[in-house]
């Protein structure tokens, strides 16, 4: 199970509050929340699991953009856990194809796309955790079971999906500057 540690700097009082992931500021406000459901899990559950998501307000003149904090096992847009996704890779690592871990995961009713979408998507993951592990120590893992844990030490949750979103999805972190929305 991955921990949630919080960063001094970004705790005022008994409140954690992150930074804002754009730009830095350290002054944000509690704006919504919304309810995600509909993730993936390795374990069956009727209904499935739904997670409330607190979104937060940047207070900085010029940015005011709101951001998630993701709940602990949360990844951005991924419907899978945390826990599921290391586990479905721990398989791809055994060298298992997309069809035989899609024959595994046939309880919960993921389809045998998503599987190929996932195993698409650890190509990306890999390089963007070696890169966090490079910026920490210097050394580069070979993986991601070695790597984990390192990460999890060094990195708030918050972080670490902050990383991984601007990483993985550059083409939504800047969305709100296209020339048609101003």
């Amino acid at each position: 199970m991955i921990k949630l540690f919080i960063d001094e700097k970004c705790c005022k009082g008994s409140s954690p509050r992150p930074n804002c992931p754009f730009c830095d500021y350290v002054i944000v406000w509690k704006h919504t929340r919304y309810l995600r459901t509909g993730t993936h899990s390795k374990i069956p559950k009727n209904p499935p699991e739904s997670k409330i998501v607190q979104r937060y307000l940047c207070k900085k003149p010029g940015c005011g953009r709101t951001f998630p904090v993701l709940p602990e096992n949360t990844l951005p847009y991924c419907r899978f856990g945390f826990n599921d996704f290391l586990s479905i890779y721990a398989q791809y690592r055994k060298g298992l194809n997309a069809y035989t871990i899609w024959k595994a995961c046939q309880l919960i009713g993921v389809s045998l796309s998503t599987i190929v979408r996932l195993l698409s998507l650890f190509k990306k993951v890999v390089p963007l955790v070696q890169k966090l592990c490079q910026a920490l120590d210097g050394k580069i893992p070979k993986d991601l079971d070695s790597a984990i844990p390192f990460l999890v030490k060094n990195y708030t949750w918050f972080g670490f999906t902050t990383r991984w979103y601007h990483a993985l999805y550059p083409a939504r972190l800047w969305a709100n500057l296209n020339p048609h929305n101003l």
